[in-house]
């Protein structure tokens, strides 16, 4: 039988220790957004960003090869909002139809979710007239 040398055994006993750390976090977080409660509030469009359209370049290594592989990053509309009754500060995808039709001050409907054991905000929607538009 041939045994692996003590560093081996080192670096591959952190290795377990990590991915299992990685899952009782995903667990916990499951755990908390499933206890959640969900809300419904108004809130102020405080801010508004557009992010065009992008080309970004993702670099990836084998350890003997370096591979760059171009990623097309669709653009992005998003509004920041004030929740009136919570005072979050949520910052909200939109469509671009809503994000022009909004402006600093218009007032907006947002579903979001309270973790049942952390207390913060995890999830966030924009509802207009009662349909969830994309978060």
């Amino acid at each position: 039988m041939n045994r692996r040398g003590g560093t081996v055994d080192w670096v591959i006993g952190i290795g377990a220790a990590v991915v299992i750390l990685a899952l009782v976090v995903v667990l916990v977080w499951l755990v908390d957004l499933g206890s959640g409660t969900r809300h419904t509030d108004s809130g102020v469009v405080t801010g508004r960003e557009f992010k065009p359209r992008h080309t970004e370049f993702r670099t990836y290594s084998n350890g003997k090869n370096v591979v760059v592989i171009p990623e097309e990053i669709p653009e992005e509309y998003r509004l920041q909002v004030i929740l009136n009754s919570s005072g979050y500060i949520v910052s909200l995808s939109c469509r671009e139809n809503l994000y022009d039709a909004l402006n600093d001050g218009d007032e907006v409907q947002v579903s979001y979710v309270v973790g049942g054991i952390s207390g913060n905000l995890l999830e966030s929607t924009l509802i207009d007239n009662g349909k969830r538009l994309k978060r």
